[in-house]
């Protein structure tokens, strides 16, 4: 895919690739790359890590750029653990949220119920298995808790998944999806955010809205 790039963008005065691998038989064209995390860190790592030459490409990629913006610097110590001179290509501008429709707040505790919120896609990666398990526990022992799903439902396993876990509990469990615009809505009563990554994540958007929110946040140690 990189190679046909290669072509398309022989006369371009500039090109911007994402993701990183797409740079890789780019040649003598001004680019610069955006990264958006490791992407290679899943079930599979093991057997990916064990053959150094599985990662030739991002190096191959890095080469070939002016420069790399990375939104985390989980890829940039990556990088400089295996190539230090290539690293000083890689730029880092984090994710952010804008303040002036995500602000903390003094959390509103008089209502009966704890209300937490998974703001994402709703897929393995992002964890939505392990918070279906764990609130199955909470749940059982305790109905004032509500955990709302907020975000896109992946596949179908994951719709049986929530649909099953919403008819267990349907007092306590909700699914919403809003435009990126509206996200502030997800936060606005939330007490607790949910940001279960299990891999493939960078700095979380998510978990950023979460504490300008005002939300407490419970997170797993994973990527940026």
């Amino acid at each position: 895919m990189s190679r046909k790039y290669n072509k398309v963008s022989a006369n371009a005065e500039f090109v911007i690739v994402s993701q990183v691998e797409l740079a890789s038989e780019l040649n003598g064209i001004p680019a610069i790359a955006i990264n958006h995390g490791i992407n290679f860190d899943g079930p599979w790592s093991a057997d990916f890590s064990s053959n150094s030459e599985n990662y030739s490409i991002f190096f191959d990629a890095i080469m070939n750029l002016n420069y790399c913006v990375c939104v985390d610097t989980n890829f940039i110590n990556w990088v400089r653990t295996r190539n230090y001179k290539l690293s000083e290509k890689l730029l880092y501008i984090p994710n952010y949220f804008d303040s002036k429709n995500y602000c903390g707040k003094r959390q509103n505790h008089s209502h009966d119920k704890l209300v937490c919120v998974y703001p994402r896609r709703i897929y393995s990666p992002r964890g939505y298995d392990i918070t279906i398990d764990a609130f199955k526990r909470i749940l059982r022992d305790s109905k004032n808790g509500e955990i709302r799903f907020v975000g896109q439902i992946d596949n179908e396993k994951v719709k049986n998944d929530l649909l099953a876990f919403k008819n267990d509990f349907p007092d306590n469990v909700f699914h919403y999806e809003y435009e990126m615009q509206d996200m502030p809505k997800a936060y606005s009563d939330a007490d607790i955010v949910i940001i279960p990554t299990k891999y493939s994540e960078g700095t979380s958007l998510s978990c950023i809205e979460g504490l300008a929110s005002g939300a407490a946040v419970i997170a797993t140690n994973v990527g940026g």
